[in-house]
């Protein structure tokens, strides 16, 4: 879906190799961008944010 989002749009972007989840498993380590664009899952108890609170992201 994100893909095709992106294409409608003409912008050019890279996903990853693989689908993965981005929070806990980071496809692109050394980019360094301007804006992310992301969804966390904030409305599921549980979802693991207490594991980011030291990423460097």
């Amino acid at each position: 879906m994100a893909k095709i989002n992106m294409a409608i749009r003409g912008i050019d972007a890279n996903f990853g190799q693989y689908q993965a989840n981005t929070f806990f498993n980071d496809l692109h380590p050394t980019l360094k961008a301007d804006f992310i664009m992301e969804n966390p899952p904030f409305n599921l108890s549980g979802w693991g944010g207490d594991k980011l609170k030291d990423d460097k992201r």
